[in-house]
């Protein structure tokens, strides 16, 4: 996490503009990327309490 964070800040002190264009473009997509893994790491859990630990 202090990796991302140290990357994103010299990303912007460096690439000001560019970066905050690309922002502005990506953050519309994080609440569906984040919603998709959240079902896909559910469904995961699903299956494997079912399948692979046998708790049904």
């Amino acid at each position: 996490m202090g990796t991302v964070i140290l990357i994103v800040t010299l990303g912007t002190a460096l690439f000001r503009g560019a970066l905050s264009r690309w922002q502005k473009r990506l953050m519309p997509h994080v609440h569906r990327f984040g919603a998709l893994f959240l079902i896909g790491a559910g469904g995961y859990l699903v299956f494997y309490w079912f399948f692979i630990a046998g708790l049904a």
